[in-house]
């Protein structure tokens, strides 16, 4: 069985195994499951001790902390949405970085920017990374026609990479956007059962998620 003790100012001891109840002790078979921030006993139940003052300030302050962590989840996820967008994993500032980087070859590869340094490096990483042979097969893969011209042929592999990853980023903030706003009209409407889910669908994402497993995600988070 189980006991709920009663403070000397009558106030909750919590809830014991009557095995464990001490001698002198004060006890109630009315065990206290409510959620009272000072819970009282005034000799048949369990009441709200605090004073309408202490309640507002103690709502205000879990409405803030609800509110700090939609923001958490929310930058989280943006972080997240541009590190699945390139396939590359680091702090929020190597991935803009690194976005920084790709959209410079980018504008090079269309023909928008011209950059001889850049030009150079992106050269010698062509060099590095392809023969003619494996380029072309890269291309045919994807369903590019090659060309000739083997730099020509990088820039295409350029283009359809960064323009696929943009594709991906702007469909992962939308997800992230949605989340936000969603979250906010749960608080709002004082849906916390479903915040918390929401909140637990972000703290269970696994590192290398899938575009699959990434549209189950928001596929259950927009079921909520």
């Amino acid at each position: 069985d189980i006991v709920a003790k009663i403070n000397d100012d009558n106030s909750f001891g919590g809830n014991f195994y009557t095995k464990d109840v001490k001698e002198g002790w004060n006890t109630t078979n009315l065990i206290y499951d409510a959620q009272y921030l000072k819970p009282i006993w005034n000799n048949a139940i369990w009441i709200e001790g605090a004073t309408q003052e202490e309640i507002e300030a103690e709502n205000a302050k879990n409405l803030l902390a609800l509110e700090n962590a939609i923001i958490d989840k929310y930058n989280y996820l943006m972080m997240r949405a541009l590190s699945s967008s390139m396939q590359k994993y680091g702090s929020y500032e190597y991935l803009n970085n690194q976005r920084q980087e790709y959209y410079e070859k980018y504008l090079v590869a269309k023909g928008l920017k011209i950059s001889a340094p850049l030009n150079s490096s992106l050269q010698k990483e062509m060099d590095r990374d392809f023969t003619d042979a494996s380029l072309i097969a890269t291309l045919e893969y994807f369903g590019i026609t090659p060309v000739t011209d083997k730099l020509e042929n990088f820039y295409k592999l350029i283009i359809l990479k960064y323009e696929y990853a943009e594709n991906r980023y702007e469909v992962f903030k939308a997800f992230c956007v949605d989340f936000r706003t969603k979250c906010r009209t749960f608080l709002e409407l004082n849906q916390i059962d479903k915040l918390n889910q929401a909140f637990a669908m972000v703290d269970n994402l696994s590192q290398n998620i899938t575009d699959t497993e990434i549209e189950t995600l928001y596929n259950n988070f927009d079921a909520l």
